[in-house]
């Protein structure tokens, strides 16, 4: 009897505690800010970008592989420092009917 009453009690913790940490996941998950527009200025020193009117810190590593030009559709993903608005990560927003370079543009691919 009494390894069938520690078997329900330790059920019943490693229940209890899965469906606790079930219920705080989402409370901890945060969408990422974001800032979605035109790009209308890169900083010559590559320090800072603008986009729709809000300037945003490019951090020396994301500038490195940084292929957008002026007028490029883009959405940064932001972080909110001491220093102002910084981007983390960004991405282009291809137009309906954009050629993305890919083989399959135009095509089904099966």
């Amino acid at each position: 009897m009494p390894k069938v009453i520690a078997t329900a009690l330790i059920t019943a913790l490693l229940l209890g505690g899965s469906v606790y940490a079930q219920e705080e996941a989402p409370d901890t998950m945060q969408q990422p800010e974001t800032i979605t527009g035109t790009l209308q200025e890169i900083s010559e020193d590559g320090s800072y970008i603008v986009v729709d009117g809000s300037k945003i810190i490019m951090p020396q590593m994301l500038m490195e592989d940084f292929y957008l030009e002026v007028g490029d559709k883009i959405e940064v993903f932001i972080k909110n420092t001491d220093k102002g608005i910084e981007a983390e990560d960004y991405e282009y927003i291809y137009e309906e009917g954009e050629d993305t370079g890919g083989a399959y543009d135009d095509e089904d691919m099966y």
